[in-house]
Parts: C-alpha cells; structure tokens; sequence
C-alpha cells in the first residue's frame, strides 16, 4: 500500500425500516456505504490562469499588464531618473518601519534647519530668497532589479525613440541587447533605497549624508534610540549627480565643495588670476627688450659715443 494515499472504507448498515414515532409510519430506507480517503499529501487544484485584460486606451503602451505592479515601478523610477537630478543610492538591512518612521523625521527636521540658515543667510535684493526643499527630499526603498532596468532605458534609449512610451516593447527591444552597463548598475544588489533630492544643493546633501552615513557613529545625549538602531543598518553605495554617476567618496566630496556663490566666486577669482599670469607673461618679452635696450644705452654713454635716442618708458602690455 502506498504511504501517500491511505484508503479506509467504512460501512455503516441501518435497518430495512425505521419507525416514525410522530406519524406511526414507515419509511423505507436502504443500506448506504460511506468511503473515507485519508491521505497525508494535500491536493492542490490547478486554476486556470485569468485571460489577459484588454489594453486600456487611457495608459500607454506597455510590453507588459499595464496594471501590474512591476509595470507601474518600472514607470515611477523613469521618471524619477529623468527628473530627479540627484539620488543618492544606499544599502539597507533588515531595517524595521518604527526605525523608517524615526530616520524620516531627523532628517526633515535637519534638512528645514538648512533652509532656515539659507534663507536667514541671503541678503540680496535683486534675487528672491531660495524656495525651501527639504519637503521635496524623500527617502524611498526601490526594487533593484526594476530599477536596472529603468536606468538602462533612462541612459540608453536612442534618442529617436525618446518620444515613444519607456515602457513599450520597442523601448525594451531597443535596451535589451545593448551592451553598455551603467556604472551604478554593479552596485544594485541586496536591499537598496534611495534619497531623492529635487535640486543640486551641496548644503542639503552635506547634512543628509553626515546624518544618514556618519563617519563616526557618535550621537547627542536624548537621540531616538530607533533612530541610532536605524542609521547603524544603513550602507553608502553611490550617487547619481547630473547625469554623472559617483561613488560614496566622490559624493561626499561633491557635499562639500560648497554652494552655488561659493562656487561662482572661486570659478571668479581662478579667472582672474589666470588673466593676470596670461598678461604678465605676454609682457615679459617687451620688457627685457626695453631693459637690454637701456643698458646697451648707458654703456655707449661711458664710453663717450652719442647714444641712439632710445629713451622712452617702458613698454606695457
């Protein structure tokens, strides 16, 4: 007898008639056999798969169900990619929602103190204060596989086919058997998030790594404990700035070069110092002309000759 179907029958007699106490009569009944199947593997029922849903006209086209989840995060990170010029992309392990909940709120409150320094710090009139971003800044967890394949189509979709759906089988026909490789695609393995920021500033991606990814894991007295639980599970990988991909070292560096006045104001100072090299070495020529020019006239004057009339001030560039 096989061990994975055991089969026991049971019969049960009953008696030809039974009496009906109520009504005094008889009711004719027969012998009923009842089979009982006891098996130990459990039996699954093979559904039939649901017949495809028809396109909807609304939704563009897809390669894929429009409505299923896949599709819909694989449209979400292109255009997040297309839109967003800075992401940050990190490794999580094993982080709990209450330790999301607290990493959210230290960074909306330090990312608002950066706008209340800037905003106290401006003092031009011609030009309106900078609009506060830290509302925008999202910290948001991704599917790595999906994102992939959202960052091939967003860096190598030929430029002829820019105006057809991203999600459409001529876009994935035309990034299927590319062989370039992001530079950030090695780095989307395991558990992954992102910090989006809508804007290049320097200011606010400073503050968010030095708070999600310290260097030193030292805190102030009264910090969330869930806080301190969340920020030790979190792994720098790289970023995405303008285009450029950067590793964690990079993206600190690019942190920490400064604002935008900062900027411009060494960009100024570089170039006027470089003017000034370019001048003073297209005028050296003409001043070692004028000073052996003198020279050869103070000599012809010990000696007693007229000297050629070459006086004059020096040449100047």
């Amino acid at each position: 007898m096989p061990i994975s179907t055991l089969t026991k029958s049971v019969t049960r007699p009953s008696p030809t008639n039974t009496t009906c106490l109520f009504q005094r009569c008889t009711i004719p009944t027969t012998t009923t056999a009842t089979t009982t199947s006891i098996t130990n593997n459990r039996s699954f029922t093979k559904k039939s798969r649901p017949a495809p849903k028809p396109a909807d006209p609304s939704q563009p086209s897809s390669h894929r169900p429009y409505d299923a989840r896949k599709t819909l995060l694989h449209r979400t990170y292109i255009s997040l990619l297309r839109s967003t010029p800075l992401i940050v992309v990190f490794q999580h392990n094993n982080v709990r929602g209450i330790e999301w909940v607290a990493i959210r709120r230290e960074l909306a409150a330090v990312l608002s103190n950066i706008d209340k320094s800037l905003e106290a710090a401006h003092t031009s009139t011609e030009h309106p204060p900078p609009k506060p971003i830290a509302p925008l800044i999202k910290v948001n967890v991704i599917q790595g596989n999906v994102f992939a394949a959202a960052l091939r189509i967003a860096e190598f979709l030929p430029a002829d086919l820019r105006s057809i759906p991203a999600s459409s089988r001529e876009a994935y026909d035309a990034t299927k058997e590319t062989k370039k490789r992001s530079e950030l695609e090695p780095l989307l393995v395991g558990p992954l998030g992102i910090l989006e920021v809508p804007i290049v500033s320097t200011q606010h991606l400073q503050a968010a790594l030095n708070l999600l990814f310290p260097t030193k894991l030292t805190f102030k007295k009264g910090t969330d404990p869930h806080f301190i639980a969340g920020v030790t599970k979190l792994l720098l990988l790289g970023a995405r700035i303008e285009g450029q991909t950067m590793d964690g070292g990079m993206a600190r560096w690019v942190s920490g070069s400064g604002g935008v006045e900062q900027l411009r104001g060494e960009l100024v100072a570089m170039l006027q110092s470089f003017g000034q090299s370019v001048a003073s070495t297209l005028g050296s020529p003409a001043r070692s002309l004028w000073f052996a020019m003198e020279g050869r006239r103070t000599m012809l004057e010990e000696e007693g000759k007229p000297p050629q009339d070459t006086s004059g001030t020096p040449p100047t560039s």
